[in-house]
């Protein structure tokens, strides 16, 4: 009788593949620019052809989160989308700020994800811990699922680098993985614009 072979691996003869990488995915909001996004994305596409990617965890901002989640889809990988507070202020707060362009992007992704998930069903505060919460749980969601192969899980940061001021944040983030002791895979937004904020005001009120 073969072995059993893990879910999300496959088998080849009586050789198993190994199980696919699960991956939470992070990085700075940035200008729409396809000069950009185009040596941004193929550098994902190779990180994620070489770690084996199969499953990821994270959220849908403007640049970095997009071009992951675009590239996951590409590869027929299953999408997992966590999102920190009500969908219209978080396109508000996170989509349209780096240029209307992103939108209709968002959008198929989100349609094409197997599953969304909210770390709250209520309006953006204007608190940055609802990001940094966000973060947490898609972290805990792609090592459960690692944990579930039977491998380990891989973050995959658009970093350049710099340190975050307060809890939310790519830096922030990375430095979480990193105290648990797991891998991150680094591609650097360098030409990236990020010359831009997000509005100051709340979008709306619980």
């Amino acid at each position: 009788m073969a072995a059993d072979v893990p879910a999300g691996s496959a088998e080849v003869g009586s050789r198993p593949i190994r199980p696919l990488t699960a991956i939470h995915y992070c990085g700075h909001m940035f200008a729409a620019d396809r000069r950009v996004e185009a040596r941004l994305a193929a550098a994902i596409a190779a990180v994620l052809d070489e770690e084996d990617v199969g499953f990821a965890y994270g959220s849908l901002a403007c640049g970095a989160d997009i071009l992951v989640a675009e590239a996951v889809c590409a590869r027929g990988g299953e999408l997992n989308l966590i999102l920190p507070f009500a969908e219209e202020d978080f396109i508000a707060q996170s989509v349209v700020p780096g240029g209307e362009a992103w939108l209709p992007r968002y959008r198929a992704c989100a349609a094409a994800a197997a599953s969304r998930t909210f770390g709250s069903e209520g309006h953006y505060s204007g608190d940055p811990r609802q990001f940094a919460d966000a973060s947490h749980v898609a972290m805990s969601l792609a090592r459960l699922r690692a944990q579930q192969l039977g491998n380990r899980p891989l973050q995959l940061a658009l970093w350049d680098g710099s340190c975050s001021d307060g809890e939310a944040g790519t830096g922030a983030d990375v430095a979480a993985w990193r105290r648990r002791g797991e891998r991150t895979r680094i591609v650097d937004p360098a030409a990236a614009d990020r010359g831009f904020a997000r509005p100051a005001q709340e979008t709306g009120t619980d």
